[in-house]
């Protein structure tokens, strides 16, 4: 159910200011990437890390372990997502080599 509710508020993404980018800087097509979701909790509330990348095809253990890059610009986002209240928060783009 979270997920379900996740998934039909991700293009809430792409209004988004990512944290230390321009504001021109969004990602337009959130549902287009591939996303890994983690259990996460903050100050006793219970969230759900977006871990998003849109390399194609992914790498092969994508599934089962995180995927980190440090780098790749805006092909690479994180985000939170509160199922509490189906919001998204702290929107981070990767760096550019």
């Amino acid at each position: 159910m979270e997920i379900s509710g996740l998934e039909a508020s991700l293009l809430q993404i792409s209004g988004m200011k990512p944290e230390r980018w321009p504001s021109s800087i969004q990602i337009q097509h959130p549902d287009l990437y591939y996303r890994q979701y983690i259990g996460a909790t903050a100050d006793r509330k219970k969230l759900i890390y977006i871990n998003a990348f849109c390399q194609d095809p992914p790498p092969q253990i994508w599934k089962s372990q995180i995927y980190v890059v440090t780098d790749g610009g805006t092909c690479f986002w994180q985000a939170f997502y509160d199922p509490a209240t189906n919001q998204f928060s702290n929107l981070t783009i990767n760096g550019r080599a």
